[in-house]
């Protein structure tokens, strides 16, 4: 695209304004490009059409890109997932071993409490 750096300003009454406007908008043109399509007498049609085809051009680029990311979140999360459930075996393992862990300091606190409670004697004369 030819950039425009110089600039034609004009007077138009509020009507010739909203009348332009309109036509623009009919036209799918920017206003600067409609009266610049009529100056240089270019088919206003073409402008629009040609527009139009460059925002194609650019929503496939975008979809493209779109989809690349798309792809790449999902591969993202796949792995994430497959990480997260073997964090979670693990957790599971160490609850297993912490369950066990605790049955056996309850069946330790049971035998102790119970050498507590015999006399001293028995204790010190246990049979084994």
């Amino acid at each position: 695209m030819v950039t425009k750096e110089k600039q034609i300003n004009i007077r138009v009454s509020e009507k010739e304004l909203l009348q332009l406007e309109k036509r623009a908008e009919e036209k799918g043109l920017k206003r600067s490009d409609y009266v610049r399509s009529l100056l240089f007498n270019e088919d206003t049609d073409s402008i629009a059409n040609g527009m139009q085809l460059y925002i194609v051009e650019n929503l496939e680029k975008d979809k493209a890109f779109l989809k690349e990311r798309l792809a790449e979140s999902q591969k993202t999360f796949e792995g994430l997932l497959i990480e997260f459930k073997e964090i979670q075996k693990k957790a599971n393992s160490l609850d297993q071993d912490l369950s066990l862990e605790k049955e056996n300091n309850v069946q330790l606190m049971l035998e102790l409490n119970a050498e507590k409670n015999k006399g001293f004697f028995a204790r010190l004369f246990k049979r084994y």
